[in-house]
Order: structure tokens, then C-alpha cells, then sequence
């Protein structure tokens, strides 16, 4: 006996499959939740800071382009080229991140400190404006004197 092409997809039909999100319970598969990653929010420097940064990142560029080039015209070999880049990458960088460290502590040690001022001027302000408010609340004297 012989299946015919209508017994075949019966068959099928009856067979639960996995692809209709259902397991053979019935059941439907628990969705996992979706993590929200929030972004950090960017970082404002003070103008000067970025000035800073700035021009530490193009004299460095600037010295490493030029001890390359100034050692190609001189006819060195291709490794002393890479070896005296290095070297004077390595130098200058750590003279112009030692001078932007120093100004941009310096910078923000200001900043923060101008923020302190500003907060116990406006705590001082809010204890004489508790104070006042405490004197108002006072009651008077039941009897009067004189």
C-alpha cells in the first residue's frame, strides 16, 4: 500500500513544529527582555582644556611628520627613519602630556573651586533665609511687659 501525497502532508500537518514559536505544549517560549544600554552622557571640558588637548595632538603629529620627513631627505635607511620617529613620538608625547596635565588640573582645579564658592554662598543664603523665617515663626508673648 502506497502513501499518497495527501497522507503525506496530513501527517505533517498533525507533526507540531517549532517554527511557529509553540513547543509541543502548546505553551509559548518566554521572550527574553530587552537591555536597554544608556549611553554615557559626553563630557563638556572647559574651552581652554580643549584647546590644550588640541594642540598637543598637532604638535605631536607635526614633530613626527617632520623628523620622518627631514630623515627621508637625508638619505637614512628605512628602520633608522622608524626608530628616530619613535623616539622623538615617545619624547614629545611625554612632554605635551605632562604640559596638558598640568593645565588642565590646573584648569579644573579652578573650575572646581569657583563651584565651592558658589555653593556655600548659596548655603549661607539659605541658613539666613531659614533663620528669618524662624524668627518670623515666634510666637509672641502671651503677656506683655510694661
Amino acid at each position: 500500500m502506497r502513501a499518497s501525497a495527501d497522507d503525506k502532508q496530513m501527517a505533517l500537518a498533525v507533526i507540531p513544529s517549532d517554527q511557529d514559536g509553540f513547543d509541543q505544549d502548546d505553551q509559548p517560549k518566554p521572550k527574553k527582555p530587552k537591555i536597554k544600554v544608556k549611553k554615557p552622557d559626553p563630557i563638556d571640558l572647559p574651552i581652554l582644556v580643549e584647546i590644550a588637548f588640541t594642540f598637543s595632538g598637532i604638535m605631536l603629529v607635526l614633530v613626527a611628520l617632520t623628523v620622518a620627513g627631514v630623515s627621508f631627505v637625508s638619505g637614512a635607511a628605512p628602520l633608522d627613519i622608524f626608530f628616530r620617529t619613535l623616539v622623538a613620538t615617545i619624547a614629545m608625547g611625554g612632554i605635551l602630556w605632562l604640559f596638558s596635565w598640568q593645565f588642565s588640573t590646573g584648569v579644573l582645579q579652578g573650575a572646581l573651586l569657583a563651584l565651592q564658592e558658589e555653593d556655600a554662598k548659596k548655603e549661607a543664603e539659605r541658613e539666613e533665609q531659614i533663620r528669618a523665617e524662624m524668627e518670623e515663626m515666634q510666637p509672641e508673648p502671651l503677656v506683655k511687659e510694661g
